[in-house]
């Protein structure tokens, strides 16, 4: 966009000394993008299923309308009013940041190529409809609609991600209003210091969300073993589970039956869909209590090297951490004694009993 402006309004000052860095530039950026790029051009262009590259999430990850004018969670604010449908949208630009990008504008004539851009951006992210308190209204398109079809827009799956370069253009715009308030007056030198508090309130995070670090002290007897059998963690899940379950892994350092991939191959679940035990936790995340014969289906696990069987409440999983009940009624599925168990987890082997 940037480019596009310069050559529409600056073109006499384009210069082939600028054409030349400008091409550095460009080179020097595709050859640092070329190696974590290469495996996704790979499956588009040669691989057996290039449509599989492009992951349709366009119309439930876009954003809300009405979340860029609430605090980010966990702000004071935010808690305080605003509904659960909107809270997994992070997308606040902040009062104090608006005002100023606004007032940069109506002073500043410099601003017209970022204004573009973040009136470009802004409305990339809203989708090719739009999303008003959780509500998507279909019969309200969009212009997301016109350049979803593109490659470089179906490459980011999402139009929530967006507001990454939302950000970028109305920072710069906010940076316009604050210098240009500050020249107003004596008065306002201090306007920078004041507009900086008022930011800081605005993205304030109390408490700060962090996740713990803490495992049960099985792993480091499962990194000091020998072989590299895998372990099958419950409960299943694509997202949250999964993505602690990958943490895991790197303190124990074997193979686990599911993780996270971005874009995951058609036959990535091949081996999960293998038994009715291990399809119905990925697909139901549950078990099928009338499920008998458990020899047979830990049986499955072990005969693919699969040698644990480890089930999960810690703290890490959040709500998708099994409740008591459901605790119990694992156990009592099982019908035999873990191998060992803590607070924590409990580790079952697939070995016949």
């Amino acid at each position: 966009i940037y480019l596009l402006y310069s050559l529409l309004t600056n073109h006499e000052n384009w210069k082939w000394a600028t054409v030349c860095r400008l091409t550095l530039i460009g080179v020097l950026t595709a050859a640092a993008l070329a190696y974590p790029l290469f495996p996704l051009v790979r499956r588009q262009f040669v691989g057996e299923y290039p449509s599989d590259v492009f992951i349709d999430e366009q119309m439930y990850d876009q954003s809300d309308l009405l979340a860029y004018i609430l605090p980010n969670p966990p702000h004071p604010l935010r808690e305080s009013y605003a509904p659960d449908i909107l809270r997994t949208q992070i997308v606040f630009l902040g009062y104090a940041t608006l005002t100023l990008a606004i007032y940069g504008v109506s002073k500043t004539k410099q601003t017209r190529m970022w204004l573009l851009m973040a009136i470009f951006s802004f409305v990339m992210a809203l989708g090719p409809a739009l999303r008003l308190y959780g509500q998507v209204y279909p019969g309200i398109p969009l212009p997301y609609r016109l350049l979803g079809w593109s490659f470089p827009v179906r490459i980011l799956r999402s139009p929530h991600r967006f507001n990454i370069l939302l950000a970028i253009p109305v920072a710069i715009l906010a940076g316009f209003g604050i210098r240009t308030l500050s020249l107003s007056g004596r008065r306002a030198r201090w306007s920078p210091l004041l507009a900086a508090g008022l930011i800081l309130f605005e993205y304030l995070r109390v408490p700060l969300p962090a996740l713990s670090l803490d495992y049960s002290p099985f792993y480091d007897g499962l990194a000091a073993s020998s072989g590299q059998s895998a372990v099958y963690d419950l409960p299943m899940g694509f997202s949250g589970p999964a993505k602690f379950y990958m943490y895991l892994q790197t303190v124990h350092r074997k193979p686990i039956v599911q993780g996270k991939m971005s874009r995951p191959e058609r036959d990535i679940n091949a081996f999960i869909d293998g038994d009715a035990f291990t399809k119905r936790l990925r697909v139901k995340k549950t078990l099928d209590w009338d499920l008998t014969a458990v020899s047979r289906h830990l049986a499955y696990l072990a005969d693919a090297d699969v040698r644990y069987l480890i089930l999960h409440r810690d703290p890490q999983l959040e709500d998708k951490r099994p409740s008591e009940e459901r605790w119990a009624k694992w156990q009592d599925w099982l019908t035999f004694d873990p191998l060992y168990q803590d607070e924590r987890i409990a580790v079952y082997s697939t070995q016949a009993q």
